[in-house]
C-alpha cells in the first residue's frame, strides 16, 4: 500500500531523492498522500521531474538526469507508467554514468559489477510490466525510431504495488493493461531461450489474467479481481524481463513509432496473428498455454504411452478405443504384447493431439479478445485503433519492426512479406465483438462483489434451506452411497447470520443431519459467511479459491478433505434443482456448467 510506502523508503537511509513523474499524477491524492508520508522519514524530495510526453524522448531523459545531477540527488523515485519508468531507469543511468545517451543504447551495455542509484517504483499502470523488467524504451524523434536499453541494473529495489492506484482506471483501461500483460506472459513463454522460472512465472500470469479480465472489466470496483490483474501483470513482467518480449512487441512498437498508437492496444491485434504464425515450431508450448488457459482437449492416444506397463487394458477410454481394448482383452498374451508396442510407436499421434490442443488454444484468445471488446469497446483492427493511412506507411512500419532487436527473440524469424500480411490481416479483420453472459464471468473465480448481499436475514432462513437440502442429498443414491463408505462427519458452520448443520454419516446403516449444535465430535468442520455457502453450494466459489482468500475455513481431519469434496461436489448440480423445486427459485444464481467450472479450478 502506498501509505505504508515511506516505511520502506526509510530503508535507503539519509537521502535525497528526485521524483520522476508526469503532470497528471503529480496531481492526484494518492501523490499528495505519499509526499506526505516522507515528512517523517530520513529521505528529503530535492526536485520532481514531471515534464514527461506520452512518449518519453532523447531530450526527455537528458533532462530528468541533468536536473538530478544538479541537485545532487542519491535515490530515484517514479510514480507513473511505462513512459515514466523508462525515464527513471535511464536518467538513472546517465546521472551515475554521464556521457551521452547514445553511448548505452543496446543491450547489456554495462559491466555487472557496476552500480546505479537505488530506485523506489510506484506503478500506476501494470500491463506493460516497466516496473518490474529490466528493459527501458526511449523515442529517437528525429530517426522515428524506438531505442532499446537493457540492463540488470534498471531493477528498483523496491516497488509499492497499490492496486487502488496500479488499476484504479476505466474498464477500457484496464482491458488493455491486462491484455498488454498476457502477450508479455506468451511471449516469455515461446521464447527460444526459455527458463523454468520463468516459463513457472508465464504460465500462472497467464491463468490469473484470462480468469479475471472478463470479471474485471465488468466489476472494475470488485478488489479481489484487481488484485490478481495485478499480481497477473507483475508475475507476466517477470517472466517477459527473464527471457524478453518477441515478434508481437517488434510489430507493436513499430506502429507506436510511425503511429503513435499505444502498443498495448495493438498488442492483442497481432498476438494471435504471431501465434500462429509460430504454430509449427511451439506446438508443445502453446498446447501448455491452453491448459493454462482451461482447455480439456480429448488426450486421444495421450494413454496409449502407458499401455506397456499394464497387465489389463481396463483403462483405456471410452469410444473406439474401448473397442480397442475390447478386442486386445480376448486375444492371446502374445498379440497384447504386440499390439501394445505398436499403439505405443504411434507416438505422432499424441503430436497431433497437442497440435490440436495449440490450435484451440489461438482460437480461445481471439475469443477471450473479442469478450473484451464486447464488455469495453477495444478496438478490434488496425484501422480502428488508428492505422487509417491505407497502408501508406507499411513499408516504413515492416523495415522497423524486421529491424527491432525483439524480432530477435521470436521462435521463427519471419520474412518482410510474412510480417507485412500479418500487419494487413490486422487491419482488414472484421471480426465483431462476442457477448458476455454471466456465466461466462462466473468462469473467473470469486466473483462476490457482483452478487447480492445478506440473502439469509436470519439463522431460521438458513435451516430452512439447508436441512431439508442436505437430507435431500443423503437420499439421493449416489451422494448416499458414497456418504455411507466414506464414514465422515462433517459440519457447517455458518456466520451473519450463524447457524450450525451437520452430516453424520460414521453409522453406516444411517445418515444423520442434524440442526443447530452437535454433541459428537465432527471429522471436518467448514467455516463461511451464509452468502459465501450460497455461492458455494451454486459450485460457483472454488474450494482451493476460497481458502487462499479466507472465505472458508477448514477444521479437522483435512486428510478427508478429498473425498469429502469429491462427494460435495456431486451436489452442486443438484442444489439450483433443490431450490426450484421447493418454490425457492430466486435464490437461483446459475445452474449452467458450474460444476465442472468449479472441478476445474
Amino acid at each position: 500500500s502506498i501509505i505504508e510506502a515511506h516505511k520502506y523508503i526509510n530503508m535507503f537511509g539519509k537521502r535525497k531523492a528526485i521524483l520522476i513523474t508526469d503532470q497528471a499524477n503529480m496531481k492526484s491524492k494518492a501523490a499528495n498522500a505519499f509526499l506526505n508520508s516522507l515528512m517523517d522519514t530520513h529521505t528529503k524530495v530535492l526536485c520532481t521531474f514531471d515534464e514527461i510526453p506520452e512518449f518519453t524522448t532523447l531530450k526527455t531523459v537528458t533532462e530528468c538526469a541533468a536536473l538530478g545531477k544538479k541537485n545532487k540527488c542519491n535515490l530515484i523515485i517514479a510514480m507513473g507508467g511505462e513512459n515514466v519508468m523508462d525515464t527513471a531507469k535511464v536518467a538513472n543511468l546517465m546521472m551515475c554514468k554521464g556521457g551521452k545517451l547514445r553511448d548505452y543504447i543496446g543491450l547489456y551495455c554495462l559491466n555487472e559489477d557496476e552500480i546505479l542509484l537505488p530506485s523506489f517504483f510506484i506503478p500506476t499502470s501494470c500491463g506493460n510490466g516497466a516496473f518490474i523488467n529490466k528493459l527501458a524504451m526511449i523515442t529517437d524523434t528525429d530517426r522515428g525510431i524506438k531505442l532499446p536499453l537493457l540492463e540488470n541494473q534498471f531493477l528498483p529495489q523496491f516497488i509499492c504495488l497499490d492496486s487502488d492506484i496500479a488499476i484504479s482506471a476505466s474498464a477500457k483501461t484496464i482491458a488493455i493493461q491486462a491484455l498488454d500483460a498476457i502477450t508479455h506472459a506468451i511471449e516469455a513463454y515461446i521464447t527460444p531461450k526459455p527458463s523454468p522460472i520463468a516459463d513457472a512465472m508465464a504460465l500462472q500470469a497467464i491463468q490469473l489474467l484470462t480468469q479475471h479480465i472478463l470479471q474485471v472489466c465488468k466489476y472494475p470496483e470488485n478488489t479481489e479481481a484487481r488484485n490478481n490483474i495485478l499480481t497477473g501483470c507483475l508475475l507476466a513482467g517477470v517472466a517477459s524481463s527473464s527471457s524478453t518480449t518477441g515478434m508481437v512487441h517488434a510489430i507493436s512498437y513499430a506502429l507506436e513509432n510511425i503511429y503513435q498508437i499505444p502498443h498495448g492496444l495493438t498488442n492483442p491485434l497481432i498476438l494471435p496473428e504471431v501465434m500462429l504464425y509460430n504454430l509449427d515450431s511451439r506446438i508443445d508450448r502453446l498446447a501448455n498455454i491452453a491448459h493454462a488457459l482451461g482447455i480439456g482437449f480429448p488426450e486421444i492416444i495421450h494413454e496409449s504411452q502407458k499401455l506397456m506397463n499394464l497387465t489389463s487394458l481396463q483403462g483405456l477410454a471410452s469410444g473406439k478405443l474401448k473397442l480397442v481394448s475390447t478386442w486386445l482383452e480376448t486375444q492371446t498374451s502374445k498379440m497384447k504384447r504386440i499390439a501394445s508396442k505398436a499403439i505405443e510407436n504411434f507416438g505422432f499421434i499424441d503430436q497431433w493431439g497437442k497440435h490440436q490442443s495449440a490450435k484451440v488454444c489461438i482460437e480461445k484468445m481471439k475469443h477471450l479478445i473479442l469478450q473484451v471488446a464486447f464488455l469495453t469497446g477495444i478496438p478490434l483492427n488496425l484501422k480502428d485503433a488508428g492505422m487509417n493511412d491505407t497502408f501508406s506507411k507499411i513499408d516504413k512500419v515492416t523495415k522497423s519492426a524486421m529491424d527491432s532487436v525483439f524480432m530477435l527473440y521470436n521462435p521463427v524469424q519471419p520474412s518482410q512479406g510474412a510480417v507485412t500480411r500479418m500487419i494487413k490481416r490486422a487491419y482488414h479483420s472484421s471480426q465483431t465483438p462476442i457477448s458476455v453472459s454471466p456465466t461466462d464471468i462466473l468462469c473467473s473465480p470469486t466473483p462476490t462483489e457482483s452478487y447480492p448481499k445478506e440473502i439469509f436475514k436470519t439463522s431460521e432462513m438458513i435451516y430452512d434451506v439447508f436441512v431439508p437440502f442436505f437430507r435431500f442429498i443423503k437420499n439421493e443414491a449416489e451422494i448416499g452411497q458414497a456418504l455411507k463408505r466414506a464414514r465422515v462427519c462433517v459440519q457447517f458452520q455458518f456466520n451473519h447470520p450463524d447457524a450450525i448443520v451437520t452430516i453424520d454419516s460414521r453409522l453406516a446403516r444411517e445418515i444423520v443431519v442434524h440442526q443447530g449444535k452437535y454433541e459428537e465430535v465432527p471429522d471436518i468442520i467448514f467455516i463461511m459467511d451464509a452468502d459465501i455457502a450460497h455461492l458455494f453450494w451454486h459450485g460457483l466459489y472454488p474450494i482451493v479459491e476460497a481458502i487462499s482468500n479466507r472465505k472458508i475455513q477448514i477444521k479437522g481431519n483435512v486428510l478427508q478433505m478429498t473425498t469429502v469434496m469429491s462427494i460435495i461436489e456431486q451436489a452442486f448440480e443438484l442444489f439450483p434443482r433443490f431450490l426450484q423445486r421447493r418454490g425457492s427459485g430466486n435464490l437461483v444464481i446459475s445452474n449452467k456448467n458450474t460444476h465442472n467450472r468449479t472441478r476445474h479450478v
